[in-house]
């Protein structure tokens, strides 16, 4: 039997629709919102398959890691914290990234 490689073809055959509709087109302003609004509640509320972890609905973990992120910072891998202080020192810039500002080789942080 013989298997013959896959030949290399032109696009493929694959279209997009994005269709973008103001609800305010077929409702009072604020009627589509509020309905939403209860959805969300109810997806909320549902029974949870695992009672340890909520049930999220779209936007809820993005919400959770901004305010972590705002409240925090933003967790940087100590690998990363490395190659960034060779850069600056390489450009013989002052490092200004730290979680404690005392850490700081700045003015700053003296």
């Amino acid at each position: 039997m013989r298997v013959r490689a896959p030949q290399v073809r032109g696009p493929h055959n694959i279209g997009h629709f994005f269709m973008a509709i103001d609800p305010r087109a077929f409702r009072a302003a604020g009627e589509f919102e509020e309905d939403l609004d209860h959805v969300i509640d109810v997806l909320h509320n549902a029974k949870r398959v695992d009672a340890n972890q909520p049930v999220l609905v779209a936007g809820d973990p993005e919400r959770a890691t901004n305010r972590e992120r705002v409240e925090n910072g933003v967790p940087v891998p100590d690998d990363l914290m490395e190659q960034l202080r060779a850069v600056a020192k390489n450009a013989g810039v002052p490092f200004v990234l730290a979680a404690d500002p005392a850490a700081l080789d700045t003015p700053v942080g003296r």
